[in-house]
């Protein structure tokens, strides 16, 4: 029983993709070191998180303007030059 053109696709397919993924990793290792994480899953999401901690800092900066903005006591920063 000979593979179809479409089986010898299939099974190239299952050899070479994670070779080629493996190289790429060991070259991404020589090239950055280690990663901070456990594992792929693990690094991804540190990468993710350092991305993400600016938008957080802003939006609690924001948050807090919005805060001194709205006091109902009258304190913190007014627009239109309030106290």
């Amino acid at each position: 029983m000979n593979p179809t053109p479409a089986g010898w696709f299939f099974i190239t397919l299952v050899i070479v993709v994670p070779i080629l993924v493996i190289l790429e990793a060991r070259r991404e290792r020589k090239k950055h070191g280690r990663g901070t994480g456990t594992g792929p899953v693990g690094a991804g999401l540190m990468e993710l998180q350092r991305h993400l901690e600016p938008e957080k800092k802003i939006e609690m900066f924001l948050e807090k303007r919005d805060e001194l903005e709205h006091d109902d006591t009258g304190e913190g920063t007014k627009p239109g030059g309030g106290k």
